[in-house]
């Protein structure tokens, strides 16, 4: 599968990928996990800069596409750029990418950092399982040791239609565990459940994700075709003997990720209003007023001090009058 493999610019190879099973897509394959093919843990590689030169660079073999399985009705390769921490949801943040072309991930981070309670009902602590009084968060927890939203609106969503629909599937005696999944996903939408998952599973406090930039160019050239036919254990991978630049172009993609700068984006959440903020205003609110207080207050001397010039010069002039 793995033709080519390059990252910040320095050989790679299938033990830098960790083999993982997905119910739609089969055999997934994570790059720079933490783990090799066998699962046992190695050293994180690190990019020293951005740009593409020093980002991921992939070129697979994806099959040939006469032999590729009846039930499918799409044929490229699925792309999901996720933290190593958390496991990857395929279906939900997977990009596809076609075959017969090189296709350019442009990456910006973002991280977001929410106000815990009382501010909002997010989850501070992701590494404590009993951070929250839910069993779908529990679930959620025991599946990677880390709680993680989308998880656990997506196994939750999974268990309430599972419960919704056993009855239903069981009586249709379905062959295998595949058909009676396959059937519990077209029987009921999973989004159907999302509103009732939402109160069970909080949003982290703490969380990124990356903004995706896609540019897509033709791949392979006719050069780099006739390359890839000149080694025998590339041509080994095709089921028949003579293969033509068109089959080659229909079984491979090129894939570039890398990051357009070494900054990244970072939003935090403040409060509008804090204790001194408070006092602040007030002090303000209580000196305005306090001022017209005095100032009103002095107004009511200058009155009965004009009161008491008039009085005064209204009894001069009967005095003078007499």
């Amino acid at each position: 599968m793995l033709i080519s493999c390059l990252y910040d610019n320095k050989p790679c190879d299938p033990n830098n990928f960790f083999q993982q099973k997905s119910f739609y897509f089969g055999n997934c394959f994570t790059f720079n996990s933490g783990k090799n093919l066998t699962g046992h843990s190695i050293p994180v590689l690190n990019s020293k800069r951005p740009g593409m030169v020093n980002g991921l660079k992939l070129k697979l073999f994806i099959g040939a596409p006469e032999y590729q399985p009846c039930w499918e009705d799409r044929y490229g390769a699925l792309i999901v750029v996720h933290n190593r921490t958390v496991p990857p949801l395929y279906v939900e943040e997977g990009l596809f990418i076609q075959a017969g072309s090189e296709t350019n991930f442009i990456l910006n981070k973002v991280t977001i950092n929410k106000l815990p309670s009382p501010y909002s009902n997010c989850v501070a602590n992701v590494s404590y399982r009993n951070e929250f009084d839910s069993e779908s968060y529990r679930s959620a927890f025991d599946l990677s040791g880390s709680y993680r939203q989308k998880w656990c609106i997506l196994n939750c969503s999974y268990f309430k239609a599972t419960q919704d629909n056993i009855l239903l599937c069981s009586s249709f005696n379905f062959t295998s565990s595949f058909e009676r999944s396959k059937s519990l996903n077209n029987l009921e939408n999973l989004a159907n459940y999302y509103d009732v998952c939402f109160p069970e599973c909080p949003i982290e406090c703490d969380y990124s994700y990356f903004n995706i930039f896609k540019s897509v160019s033709s791949f392979p050239s006719y050069s780099y075709s006739q390359f890839l036919l000149a080694n025998r254990s590339f041509r080994l991978r095709y089921p028949y003997e003579n293969v033509r630049l068109e089959q080659v172009r229909n079984s491979v993609v090129s894939f570039n990720a890398y990051f357009d700068s070494s900054n990244y984006q970072k939003i935090d959440e403040i409060p509008e209003s804090n204790f001194e903020s408070l006092l602040g205003t007030l002090g303000g609110q209580l000196g305005v007023f306090l001022g017209v207080s005095f100032l009103s207050f002095a107004e009511i001397f200058e009155i009965l001090f004009e009161i008491l010039l008039i009085f005064m010069n209204n009894r001069k002039r009967v005095i003078n009058n007499e």
